[in-house]
């Protein structure tokens, strides 16, 4: 007996340090790739979506953007505008946010 979901919350958790430049890219893709099979291709009824995209703890202050940047569940059209729009910038090698 096969498992059917109606109804589905899925979270991306994103690495925007600046170690991620040139990742960003495709990981922004990857998310948009994942978010239109869930949408398209799966008998799910409801998908909502969110992010929490993160740096490294020991930005200078200054530079500090966001520590963590949460964009809560939404629908298709906003979290593709969210993932769209972040960057990958600052740190070094200390701990990150996650």
């Amino acid at each position: 007996m096969a498992l059917i979901c109606k109804n589905v919350d899925l979270v991306f958790c994103i690495d925007t340090t600046g170690s991620m430049e040139r990742f960003i890219k495709a990981v922004k893709e990857t998310c948009k790739n994942l978010i239109d099979q869930v949408t398209t291709r799966t008998g799910i009824d409801s998908v909502k979506f969110a992010v929490v995209a993160y740096r490294d703890h020991d930005q200078p202050e200054e530079k500090q953007e966001y520590l963590t940047l949460v964009k809560d569940l939404t629908d298709m059209e906003e979290i593709l505008t969210f993932i769209e729009d972040l960057t990958a910038e600052g740190g070094g090698d200390p701990p990150e946010a996650i």
